[in-house]
Order: C-alpha cells, then sequence, then structure tokens
C-alpha cells in the first residue's frame, strides 16, 4: 500500500499536475505584448498578435552552480514598442546564456 501510494503521488507530481493545470486554466489569443500582463495571469497558454516577436538579442539564459539544467528566458515585443518588455518567453534547456532561444515554437513566424 505504501509503495502504491508513493507511485501514485510522483507520478501525479510528475505528469498529471501540469496536465490538469493545462485543463482548468484558460487559453487566451490575441494577446498584445503592450497590455498589462496582469490580465492575464489566470491563462495557462497565450497567443499574441500578429506583430509579437522575440528579441532575440536580450536573451538569457541561467544554469546555477553544480545544476544541470539551463533556465532561459526572452521578452516578447511588439513591432511598434520596443523598449519595454511586459511578457516573456520561458523554457528549459533551450538556449545558450545569452543566445540561441529555441524553445518550443518559438523561432516559428507564425
Amino acid at each position: 500500500v505504501t509503495l502504491g501510494c508513493w507511485v501514485g503521488h510522483t507520478v501525479y507530481s510528475k505528469d498529471m499536475a501540469a496536465y490538469w493545470l493545462s485543463k482548468a486554466r484558460p487559453t487566451r489569443t490575441d494577446v498584445n505584448p503592450t497590455d498589462s500582463p496582469l490580465s492575464y495571469a489566470d491563462a495557462s497558454v497565450l497567443g499574441f498578435t500578429v506583430g509579437a516577436r522575440l528579441d532575440l538579442l536580450r536573451i538569457l539564459g541561467y544554469r546555477p552552480v553544480g545544476g544541470h539544467q539551463t533556465f532561459c528566458v526572452a521578452p516578447i515585443l511588439n513591432e511598434k514598442e520596443l523598449s519595454k518588455a511586459k511578457f516573456f518567453a520561458v523554457g528549459i534547456n533551450c538556449c545558450e546564456p545569452l543566445w540561441a532561444f529555441t524553445c518550443d515554437d518559438a523561432l516559428d513566424p507564425h
């Protein structure tokens, strides 16, 4: 019984929790990168407007000392407002410290 509880908890925390969280939260589309991020705090997935793009010149990858994973972040900007970022694309093990952000479909122009 103890082994079964441990296996069930492990499977839930590694796989199922993320699945149910994505199902419980809404998907938002046509998000303008200049909008306030507070309006989308409940969303699990954001789809941005046509003018949105990643700023591939301001990528940051962080790997803790002794760590095996690199945490990656890149700002999402509107073509008309390139100086201020309110939204960021994030991922794990999909960038170098200051370049090559390839997380998910980050390089897809659509």
